[in-house]
């Protein structure tokens, strides 16, 4: 009664009215969908891009105005997790081709919104490109990078760097840079997880991070927040 009432004022107003998706599919049996409302389907962790097209198709059988958000990792602490993210919204972009035409890329401020906007240009520059059919080489993605930020796309990347204390891609989210920062030293808990070998990469990835914020760029800030 709630959602039929303000799509009906939406209505009234010449607005369109939109929800996450979760809700409905939950409670798929009992409710009706207003013809009005769009539904966002989400997902930010599902690297199988047949995750998205069941997760779309299912919301599909109680609404014909079916949307998607994916997201890029933003909301760990003050550093990003652009690399983590990367093989995520790659999977929902190709699995939502030919079901949706609206993917959105949140970029969730949760626990203060630590994480600047500007450090997530990596990700928004390959969403970006991927959903326009990779209309965009490497070499040419750099130079719009450049332009914008001041930096390629491997150095937009390496904002993620403080997160890294471990060869390899990150299988799982990890913000060691924002616990460590943080420990309380009469609970201890980060003592529990902290590791001597860290040091070596907190000095190799604080190097690379200082000499990129050398540069007179208008992100230089953050790489000088993150050395």
């Amino acid at each position: 009664k709630h959602v039929e009432k303000v799509c009906e004022i939406c209505d009234k107003y010449g607005m369109k009215p939109e929800v996450w998706a979760d809700m409905f599919l939950h409670y798929k049996d009992e409710i009706r969908v207003p013809e009005n409302l769009v539904l966002r389907a989400w997902e930010y962790d599902a690297t199988d891009g047949s995750y998205y097209t069941n997760l779309v198709n299912d919301c599909k059988t109680i609404s014909n105005k079916v949307t998607f958000g994916g997201t890029a990792q933003r909301f760990y602490g003050y550093v990003p997790l652009n690399g983590y993210a990367e093989p995520i919204y790659s999977a929902a972009i190709k699995g939502l081709e030919g079901y949706t035409d609206d993917f959105c890329l949140t970029l969730w401020g949760d626990d203060g919104s630590e994480c600047s906007v500007n450090a997530m240009w990596y990700s928004m520059l390959r969403v970006g490109n991927q959903a326009h059919n990779e209309v965009l080489n490497e070499v040419e993605l750099d130079k719009l990078a450049l332009c914008i930020t001041g930096y390629k796309m491997e150095e937009l990347l390496a904002m993620d760097l403080p997160n890294y204390v471990f060869e390899g891609p990150m299988k799982k989210p990890v913000n060691v840079s924002k616990y460590m920062l943080f420990s309380d030293v009469f609970m201890g808990l980060a003592e529990k997880t902290e590791n001597p070998i860290y040091v070596q990469y907190f000095k190799q990835h604080g190097k690379r991070l200082k000499k990129l914020s050398k540069r007179k760029a208008p992100c230089a800030y953050l790489y000088r927040v993150f050395a």
